[in-house]
């Protein structure tokens, strides 16, 4: 809260500042396609191939997320994304498996 610096996830002190006063603030939903890369091994239940991205947030925070695309022709980088919920996979019983992702805007 002293300096500004909007970070994510939330730290216990400001690396810019160094100051202990630490808020909450909501992230925007929106961004621009950083980097990605495919992932062919994943955990149980998660549908391989996908793509994992990293996004810069409109406030200039950068986040990791699943990218929904189709794993072969992915977005450009720059690309404006935005945030949803989407299906990732399936349990061993069938039932859907959500998770937070980016897909393109």
């Amino acid at each position: 809260t002293k300096c500004g610096t909007e970070a994510f996830p939330k730290q216990g002190i400001c690396l810019s500042c160094w100051s202990e006063e630490i808020g909450d603030s909501p992230l925007p939903a929106t961004g621009k396609l950083y980097a990605f890369t495919t992932v062919h091994v994943a955990r149980k239940g998660w549908r391989t191939p996908y793509v994992i991205a990293y996004v810069d947030l409109d406030n200039g925070v950068r986040v990791s997320a699943p990218l929904a695309c189709d794993p072969k022709a992915p977005p450009p980088y720059d690309s404006r994304v935005r945030l949803k919920v989407g299906e990732i996979g399936r349990t061993e019983d069938g039932r859907p498996i959500m998770s937070h992702q980016f897909e393109a805007a």
